[in-house]
C-alpha cells in the first residue's frame, strides 16, 4: 500500500487594484461583493488608499465599493482604480519583512509574480479593523460638533 500523498498547496486568488502608479491586492475569498459607483456619486465608505496611507485618486478613476468579510465582520471599502484577478502560488506570497511592518501595518505579504515583487497584499482583518476605527473616529468627531 502506498503512502498517502499530501495535496499540493492551492494558489490564492487575489483581487488586485491598480491605483495610479502602484498596485495592491486583497485575497478575493474575503471579498463578498463589488458595487460600481458612477462618477460623482458620494460614498461614506472609507477610502482604501487613505487607509493604506496613500493619496486617494480623483473622481475620474474607476470607483467601486468592495464589501470585505473577515473574522465574522464585514465592511464596505471604497476602492479606486482598475481591478483584476490574479492567481498567486503559495511560494509567490512572501510575508512582509519585519523592517517594513510598522511602515505598512495593513500589509501582510508581498506577491512576487514572475520573479519580481509585483504588489503588496493587504490583510483583510487589518483592513476591516482600520475601516472600523476610521468609522468610530468619524462618528465620535461628529458627536463633538464643530466647537473644538
Amino acid at each position: 500500500m502506498s503512502a498517502p500523498t499530501e495535496p499540493a498547496p492551492r494558489p490564492t486568488t487575489l483581487l488586485t487594484v491598480q491605483a495610479g502608479g502602484g498596485c495592491w491586492a486583497i485575497p478575493s475569498a474575503a471579498v463578498t461583493n463589488v458595487e460600481r459607483l458612477t462618477a460623482g456619486s458620494p460614498s461614506d465608505a472609507p477610502d482604501a488608499l487613505g487607509l493604506l496611507g496613500l493619496t486617494p485618486l480623483g473622481e475620474e478613476a474607476a470607483r467601486r465599493i468592495v464589501v470585505v468579510r473577515a473574522a465574522g465582520e464585514q465592511a464596505r471599502i471604497l476602492v479606486s482604480g482598475d481591478i483584476a484577478l490574479v492567481e498567486a502560488a503559495p511560494s509567490e506570497l512572501l510575508p512582509l519583512p519585519r523592517e517594513l511592518r510598522t511602515a505598512a501595518p495593513l500589509v501582510s505579504h508581498v506577491a512576487v509574480l514572475s520573479g519580481r515583487p509585483a504588489l503588496f497584499v493587504v490583510s483583510p482583518e487589518r483592513l476591516l479593523r482600520a475601516a472600523r476605527d476610521t468609522a468610530l473616529f468619524n462618528d465620535t468627531d461628529a458627536d463633538r460638533g464643530t466647537s473644538c
